[in-house]
């Protein structure tokens, strides 16, 4: 996306994404915003990551951002990049979803 190698699909994307919340926002206009995003390089990058115990650690977690400020270049605000660590993702997930499905049979019986 960076290297503008994809833009057909950005801008496929970034109209889709806009055209969504265009009920929210009646005015935006949605070519301008594209032409912002695709030509003006407003774009921003966020990456998050699920860690696990071998991502522990700050160095480690860092390394799995290497090279990003190269791949995204520019000012630091252009790119966010977060973890969130769990022991045991898969055990906390079916604790998440077992909760949600409470709620939803709850929602359900309203």
């Amino acid at each position: 996306m960076e290297a503008g190698e994809r833009v057909a699909e950005l801008t496929h994307e970034a109209a889709g994404l806009l055209e969504a919340q265009q009920h929210v926002y009646p005015g935006m206009d949605i070519d301008g915003a594209v032409d912002r995003i695709l030509w003006q390089e407003a774009r921003r990058y966020r990456v998050s990551i699920t860690t696990g115990n071998t991502h522990k650690t700050e160095n480690a977690r860092a390394g799995l951002f290497a090279d990003y400020d190269t791949t995204a270049a520019g000012d630091t605000l252009r790119r966010q990049a977060e973890t969130m660590h769990f022991d045991d993702l898969r055990a906390w997930m079916a604790g998440f979803a077992a909760k949600v499905i409470i709620k939803l049979e709850e929602l359900g019986n309203v």
